[in-house]
């Protein structure tokens, strides 16, 4: 089966390529994905909900999936982000299209932040529980754990592979690894008990 997916967002979303990133895992785990964006740096979902491209191609698009980042650096707090989402995710609804929320992650410097960011993910999807969450921001902090844990060789091995990659730095592409990879467990359906972490396969 192919699935067609649609990302609405901002630079999280285009910068370094995570669209492509995501479609090549995607591939290596044997699903057939064809992933298209609507992005735009900076913009929140009330920007997007009132453009003249997000609401054409949620309802025209026949897309199966619609991913949708907010804007999180700064946070604006849960009262803003529900009522910017509920709007999209009516929207989405009404085609018959899953809603996947991309729970985004807080500033490396304020790691605590993330608590508020997964909280008010998960109170957005109890309130539309047809939606998917992809923990992207608890798998790019505890990533970056395991990065500071990594021996001296290993994250030298890592690296010289990096340096060979057409996509980003070290510690870029293993984070987008990471993100990747919790969008794919996230969707319906994708989850495989056979497939590997595609982050594990790039760090060992």
């Amino acid at each position: 089966m192919r699935y067609h997916i649609l990302f609405i967002g901002n630079s999280y979303t285009f910068f370094e390529k995570l669209l492509w990133l995501f479609a090549d895992v995607c591939r290596q785990a044997g699903k057939d994905v064809h992933a298209f964006m609507l992005t735009y740096p900076g913009c929140d979902w009330r920007w997007h909900y009132s453009s003249y491209c997000a609401l054409p191609n949620i309802r025209f698009g026949k897309y199966d999936y619609v991913v949708i980042q907010q804007k999180s650096h700064p946070f604006g707090g849960e009262e803003a982000f529900l009522e910017q989402g509920a709007p999209l995710l009516q929207a989405i609804n009404k085609t018959g299209a899953i809603a996947v929320l991309m729970n985004t992650w807080s500033e490396k410097s304020n790691p605590g932040g993330q608590k508020t960011i997964d909280e008010a993910f998960t109170m957005l999807h109890n309130t539309y529980p047809e939606s998917l969450v992809a923990k992207c921001g608890a798998a790019w902090h505890a990533l970056r754990g395991d990065m500071e844990l990594m021996s001296t060789e290993q994250m030298l091995f890592a690296k010289r592979i990096c340096k060979k990659s057409k996509y980003c730095s070290f510690d870029s592409k293993t984070s987008l690894f990471a993100v990747s990879d919790a969008l794919l467990v996230c969707l319906d359906g994708f989850a495989d008990t056979r497939r590997k972490s595609m982050v594990q396969n790039f760090l060992l």
